[in-house]
């Protein structure tokens, strides 16, 4: 396999501005001399190869220089040091609908767009219908596109990028303001040019979707290298290191876990394939109040196996948030088999940055029901 993309010590550095005085002296010099620009690395000393046909994944928290790199692989924005080296035609998922004039309809747009795209007027013709059913736009066709939701902006913007043939595809997070089957139509297509030889760099705080998809993973803090090889090794390190840093965050007010049966009766352990009831009963600081919180808990055995989390965007649920309230989620059968497990939870928004964290939140022990060894039950059968 022939490399796609090559990238050597890559650096990418921003001004923050002057460096403010740090005497009296200073203070009074400064005004007749040249002030020193305060500089900080977005992207530190990257270097890294992604194979011809591979799903690529690129994760880390906010902040962590991820939009900044794939700008650069873009060709959006130029290196400070080091260098990106493209092997074939690159399509940018970046920020889709740019290009865009709010005040043109859908029918408009798709020829102005695909124009820019390098399409001519005959490929975008013969590709129209095509980007009105993937969009799912067909019935709002001659709307102008101020009028459409983020979702409808987004997935028009989608459908015509992809009809443009390329080797290379970035995505960076665009993904997420689709719902859920577009998100899974956008997959298989993926997975279909994949098989076609293309290659995909997928970046996504979506952790269940880069288990699902990605070939190789790269983790990446504060701009620098931090992992990268197998999906499973890396998206736990990534976990058990993320985890670390969150712990017990409360800037945005508190919160507290009950495990409870369904009666609502308190338990601290249970058979294994019993149903539990993880309750998060929180309290918001007004500052923290938003359209976009997410509550979510994860299941840990002992200490640093991650085995399981969700949250309310992923279980779809939309959730009116309070100042005080609670969040009821219900495990219709708890699969894991004899041990200790902890159950963290979390209140944040939709970029996954916390508000409020609580670490071993609650715990409860699983009784040996099953001779079957492991970490959860499964059903089996044995024809003969």
């Amino acid at each position: 396999m022939s490399k796609a993309i090559s990238v050597s010590n890559l650096v990418k550095e921003f001004s923050r501005g002057h460096k403010s005085p740090q005497s009296l002296k200073e203070y009074f010099v400064k005004p007749f001399s040249k002030q020193e620009e305060e500089m900080f690395r977005a992207v530190d000393d990257l270097s890294f190869e992604v194979e011809r046909g591979e799903f690529f994944g690129i994760i880390g928290r906010n902040g962590s220089g991820k939009s900044t790199l794939m700008k650069m692989l873009a060709g959006i924005l130029e290196p400070t040091e080091g260098e990106v080296e493209i092997n074939g035609k690159i399509i940018p998922f970046l920020e889709l609908g740019v290009g865009f004039n709010p005040d043109l309809t859908a029918r408009e747009n798709i020829y102005l767009n695909g124009t820019i795209l390098g399409m001519s007027r005959g490929e975008i013709a013969s590709k129209f219908d095509d980007i009105l059913d993937f969009a799912e736009v067909r019935d709002f066709v001659d709307t102008q596109v101020k009028n459409f939701s983020s979702g409808m902006y987004v997935r028009l913007a989608f459908a015509i990028a992809i009809q443009t043939e390329a080797d290379i595809y970035l995505v960076d997070e665009i993904l997420s303001v689709g719902d859920f089957n577009f998100q899974q139509k956008c997959f298989a297509l993926f997975k279909e040019l994949k098989k076609k030889g293309k290659t995909i760099v997928f970046v996504s705080h979506d952790l269940g979707s880069v288990r699902e998809f990605c070939d190789r993973v790269m983790y990446i803090k504060y701009g620098k290298l931090i992992n990268i090889g197998k999906t499973r090794e890396v998206v736990e390190d990534y976990v058990v290191n993320d985890r670390k840093e969150k712990r017990n965050t409360n800037i945005g007010g508190d919160l507290s876990v009950q495990l409870l049966d369904l009666d609502n009766k308190p338990i601290e352990s249970i058979l294994s394939d019993s149903p539990i009831k993880v309750r998060i009963s929180y309290k918001l600081k007004p500052e923290a109040l938003g359209d976009d919180l997410v509550a979510g808990f994860s299941i840990w055995k002992d200490e640093d196996l991650y085995v399981f989390g969700t949250n309310s965007e992923i279980e779809n649920v939309k959730i009116n948030f309070k100042e005080e309230g609670t969040v009821d989620f219900v495990i219709k059968n708890y699969p894991f088999l004899h041990g200790h497990y902890d159950f963290s939870a979390a209140i944040h928004n939709i970029e996954g940055e916390n508000y409020v964290w609580k670490e071993k939140a609650a715990k409860i022990a699983v009784v040996r029901n099953h001779v079957h060894d492991g970490l959860v039950n499964m059903e089996i059968e044995i024809p003969h």
